[in-house]
């Protein structure tokens, strides 16, 4: 019964499912990109928010990680 619910989403949606086996691997390369840029866009929408953000990561880590 399962494989008839698997055969009806591929035929439904051909481009969302993956063969058996199949490993998506434009995931792998795109994360990076992907995460860039949807900071820079949250940036851009909101840069104050942003600018306190880093601020207190660089602040907790100036702090942590002093070298003396």
């Amino acid at each position: 019964m399962t494989h008839a619910f698997a055969d009806d989403v591929r035929a439904l949606h051909p481009d969302r499912v993956l063969p058996t086996g199949a490993l998506p691997s434009h995931h792998d390369r795109n994360t990076g990109d992907d995460l860039i840029a949807k900071i820079e866009d949250f940036a851009r929408e909101h840069p104050l928010s942003f600018g306190l953000y880093a601020l207190g990561v660089g602040f907790v880590l100036g702090w942590k990680l002093k070298p003396w």
